[in-house]
């Protein structure tokens, strides 16, 4: 490495021997059997990472797409990262959690999916309609290097495995494993939205529904037991708002006042909570506690739900 007014430049040389070790290195914490090492087919555009293990043939990591992106400031162990997560497509995530001994019917989650932004892919897959989300099932696996493999599960892999759509979709409910997974997480101790002049017992109680990983966990909200604690924990019925695929937040059914001053709060922090600043949904959704069912609900709603509520 050369020092250059005070900062380190790394060489192309160098940066690809550190790359094809971080990629390396998260193969290895992500559990596959599988290694790279860096190839060079010709010009200094043509260095490329080689995916090797299980027999499979690849499309290559071009490491000079990667190597422009650690230019522009992002840091390279980032960018190997991230080389990682984007060669784990459809075909190659199904090869590795084959290899893995992952690619079975105890692994599946229901998760959630905005209808009309994947219209396209609706038509494709099996799934099932929950007010105006739809919920597709799909074979979810967290590394501890934080790569994340993801498989919808189609019609043919239904029928390899000899189940129909329900009846996965329940089997995932009933796995103790999804149960467990679900947390219930005070809004507070996620954020900082309490003003100089609040303490927390002086707010109603806010909670984050999401998984252990928080990614796609916002579907936690269909486990009855956890919404059944959860009602009990905050002792009324619950207003639930679609942040992201990974979370819901639940309040109780507040008047207008308090949506709008939970939603100022929110505004500024939502990308810390959710990671993405766009949400699931732009409805609402209440859960009655009584019946332990959901109603969808607009924004221009919650008044006249608010005086239904208890």
């Amino acid at each position: 490495m050369k020092s250059q007014g005070g900062q380190t430049k790394m060489e192309y040389e160098e940066f690809i021997q550190f790359f094809t070790h971080e990629v390396n290195y998260n193969l290895k914490m992500l559990g596959v059997p599988w290694r790279a090492k860096y190839e060079n087919t010709g010009g200094r555009e043509e260095v490329l990472v080689v995916i090797h293990g299980g027999g499979h043939d690849f499309p290559p990591i071009k490491v000079h797409d990667y190597y422009q992106k650690f230019l522009q400031g992002m840091p390279w162990g980032v960018a190997a990262r991230k080389a990682t997560q984007d060669f784990f497509d459809d075909e190659s995530t199904k090869c590795a959690l084959m290899d893995m001994g992952l690619f079975h019917a105890d692994m599946v989650i229901p998760t959630f999916m905005n209808t009309e932004e994947n219209e396209e892919l609706l038509k494709t897959v099996p799934y099932s309609r929950f007010e105006d989300l739809a919920v597709i099932l799909q074979i979810a696996y967290q590394s501890l290097g934080g790569i994340n493999l993801n498989l919808v599960v189609t019609d043919d892999i239904l029928q390899g495995w000899g189940l129909r759509y329900d009846e996965l979709y329940q089997m995932a409910l009933d796995n103790p494993r999804n149960v467990e997974s679900v947390q219930m997480i005070e809004l507070h101790k996620m954020i900082d939205i309490i003003s100089p002049d609040e303490t927390v017992e002086d707010l109603p109680p806010f909670y984050v529904v999401t998984n252990t990983g928080q990614h796609l966990g916002a579907a936690g909200i269909l486990y009855k037991t956890r919404m059944h604690e959860l009602a009990e924990t905050m002792g009324d019925d619950i207003l639930l708002v679609p942040m992201s695929v990974d979370h819901f937040l639940a309040m109780p059914l507040l008047d207008q006042k308090g949506i709008d001053y939970i939603s100022n709060a929110l505004h500024s922090s939502k990308e810390v909570i959710t990671g993405s600043i766009k949400p699931l949904s732009g409805n609402l959704y209440h859960y009655n506690c009584e019946t332990a069912q959901f109603r969808m609900i607009t924004p221009s709603q919650l008044k006249e739900t608010k005086k239904r509520g208890r």
